[in-house]
């Protein structure tokens, strides 16, 4: 079976940045991800 899905990703321990980007080479061990977004930085809330 062959399908698509989008994914939002988030961090907040650590090195933000790197975590991201680990997650995505990850995910690339299970299916091809295709297009990415960049990198938005925001304050936190809640």
């Amino acid at each position: 079976m062959q399908g698509s899905v989008i994914l939002g990703l988030g961090s907040n321990l650590g090195v933000r940045e790197d975590n991201i980007r680990q997650a995505i080479l990850m995910i690339q061990n299970y299916g091809e991800v295709t297009h990415q977004s960049n990198l938005y930085e925001t304050s936190s809330w809640g």
